[in-house]
């Protein structure tokens, strides 16, 4: 009898390697109320899911900025220099375009200049630059502080960039 019951054991697990799985059919109504999506036929997820993946790694639709840098610091500088420019870049990783209000807000030291960007729209995907300067033709020696602020229709504004210089001596 444990010969028998062996034999019934092994092909048991035979067919148990054999046999192809079988999954459990995917619960539609389930999936489709996790993501929002109950009235959107079937066919339409794969282009869902890829506008999903181009908003961004917030997963956010709208406009976003992304700056190319959050801080500019100049380190020290020498009276009588000239003009040194930082460039900036403002890129939409968001899905709509992006509207920037012009000019940019400013406060700090009147040394600091910041200039318009080349455009005050920019598509998603896109990106626009302007420039901060630092002017050390005129002043006081010591640290000049600065703060702009981007205003705009993106999902996370205001942005800001912080501004830091060392005039190491006065004109």
């Amino acid at each position: 009898m444990s010969r028998l019951l062996a034999a019934f054991v092994f092909i048991a697990i035979l067919l148990s390697f054999h046999c192809p799985a079988t999954v459990p059919a995917l619960n539609k109504t389930v999936f489709d109320n996790a993501l929002g999506l109950e009235n959107e036929p079937v066919d339409n997820l794969p282009t869902i899911a890829a506008i999903a993946a181009t908003a961004g790694s917030s997963g956010v639709s709208g406009p976003r900025v992304q700056l190319s840098q959050a801080s500019v610091d100049y380190g020290p500088q020498a009276c009588g220099g000239g003009n040194i420019v930082a460039p900036i870049t403002i890129q939409n990783t968001g899905t709509q375009s992006l509207i920037l209000t012009t000019p940019f807000g400013f406060s700090g030291n009147s040394q600091i200049v910041v200039d318009l960007p080349a455009s005050s729209t920019v598509a998603p995907g896109g990106s626009t630059t302007f420039n901060i300067t630092f002017n050390t033709s005129g002043g006081a020696a010591g640290v000049k502080n600065g703060t702009v602020t981007i205003m705009s229709n993106a999902t996370n504004s205001p942005v800001t960039i912080s501004v830091t210089a060392n005039q190491t001596g006065s004109c």
